[in-house]
């Protein structure tokens, strides 16, 4: 997210493409069969320019991923429709939704909603919590602390039948103390998913 694809230079951009191309290459060496591309924060997309000009990288980095098996999986704070419209243009089974339920409700979106938009294109999951700030920023915060409807999220997930894998990314505990957070945040989870 420091070096994003939008919002550089002609020369940044293709230098940042070559290294998505072997990310991909080095992604089917160790055995990962996708890659989460995040478009949220410092590297969102903000102008339909910035769409086309994403649009435009993921399809040169197509053949690469066809190639090694490596699904791109764009991870946006676009909200449902803008998302599913923008997904709708590069139709490909290589390039799918990742969903990050924190990033979602801390921006007021609705779970069933985005799932009703582009479901069929969640190919990866993040589990996260946040909570909209006054001032306008958002936090991270521990599993049923923030804004996430997990009984609205996992419901939809079951809608779609989605049988992928899910990504924690909790807010941080103590240290020192990490493997009872984990296990409470997991503990969390198993409410919602067995």
């Amino acid at each position: 997210m420091d070096y994003p694809l939008v919002r550089c230079t002609t020369e940044e951009r293709m230098q940042r493409e070559n290294i998505l191309h072997d990310l991909l290459r080095r992604a089917k060496r160790i055995g990962a069969w996708r890659m989460v591309l995040p478009f949220v924060d410092h590297s969102k997309m903000q102008t339909e320019a910035e769409k086309q000009t994403v649009l435009d990288i993921l399809e040169r980095a197509l053949p690469v991923a066809e190639g090694t098996g490596v699904e791109m999986h764009l991870e946006a704070d676009l909200g449902p429709e803008d998302f599913a419209a923008f997904m709708s243009r590069i139709p490909h089974p290589m390039v799918k939704v990742n969903y990050d339920s924190g990033n979602s409700s801390g921006l007021g979106y609705i779970a069933h909603e985005e799932f009703a938009a582009y479901g069929d294109r969640i190919g990866s999951i993040h589990i996260k919590d946040r909570l909209r700030k006054p001032d306008g920023g958002i936090a991270t915060m521990p599993l049923g602390e923030g804004s996430a409807d997990f009984d609205d999220l996992f419901a939809s997930i079951r809608k779609i039948g989605y049988r992928g894998g899910f990504t924690l990314q909790v807010a941080r505990g103590e240290d020192g103390d990490e493997v009872n957070w984990i296990k409470r945040q997991l503990a969390f989870i198993r409410r919602y998913w067995t």
